[in-house]
């Protein structure tokens, strides 16, 4: 993943390696766009993976 994306995808997990697990799987997609992760609440789990599996064609 990009360097320069590290720091808000750390900001974003919270200390939470699953989070940050996962927000590292969407950095790695193509268009990925920090500034789209919302900067005053964390992503849900369920979103995340929601989003995993729509990436996946699992829809």
């Amino acid at each position: 993943m990009a360097e320069e994306h590290r720091p808000a995808l750390v900001r974003q997990a919270g200390g939470n390696w699953l989070h940050a697990y996962l927000l590292a799987d969407r950095a790695l997609r193509p268009g990925f766009d920090p500034a789209a992760l919302p900067d005053d609440v964390r992503l849900t789990l369920s979103a995340l993976y929601d989003d995993e599996l729509l990436a996946a064609a699992a829809g």
